[in-house]
């Protein structure tokens, strides 16, 4: 019940446009950081977990804000992954573009259900969720997150191999640091 209250309100301060100013910050230790935090959960339930994280980046963004999609994603990477499974975070310049991706080998999504995976209160039906706890908001507070970054958020699966979710940011515009890329 906290999980749905907190991400209710993270998502009602996102709406307002009440989240944190952009700040530099450099995305590559934020990845850091919370690839140290969740190593112990990836460990509980046996599964292998990687970073590729290719350079420095340092963006203005609001930190708050990537490192809560950050949370969602590499949550549900655990708790959609079976054990033994392999999680994968990465981090790199595509062309003009941050891309931030989470990836693993756990069930995979239906073409059906990626189509709707980033709206408000969806969650996939299937036996292999059953009892798995969410509020149907954590990929909707990542895409948010990703267009108040003027980006897009994103998922690639094949059902039954895995799946790499991710956030593309424009190295562009608002998110420079005085109107030039520091990459």
């Amino acid at each position: 019940v906290l999980e749905t209250f907190n991400a209710i309100l993270r998502l009602a301060r996102l709406d307002a446009g009440a989240e944190g100013k952009r700040v530099e910050m450099d995305v590559s230790d934020l990845i850091e950081e919370l690839a140290e935090l969740f190593e112990p959960a990836c460990e509980e339930a046996n599964l292998s977990f990687t970073s590729q994280i290719s350079n420095k980046l340092v963006i203005l963004g609001d930190r708050g804000l990537i490192a809560q999609a950050m949370v969602n994603l590499l949550d549900n990477a655990i708790k959609y992954t079976p054990n033994g499974g392999e999680i994968e975070v990465g981090l790199n310049k595509q062309g003009n573009d941050l891309l931030i991706t989470i990836s693993d080998n756990g069930y995979g999504i239906s073409d059906e259900d990626m189509r709707q995976l980033f709206t408000r209160n969806f969650r996939i039906r299937r036996r292999e969720h059953y009892g798995v706890k969410g509020s149907g908001l954590g990929l909707f507070i990542v895409r948010s997150v990703a267009q108040h970054h003027f980006g897009e958020a994103f998922v690639e699966s094949v059902e039954g191999e895995g799946s790499t979710f991710g956030i593309r940011i424009p190295l562009k515009g608002e998110n420079l640091l005085g109107g030039m890329a520091s990459v």
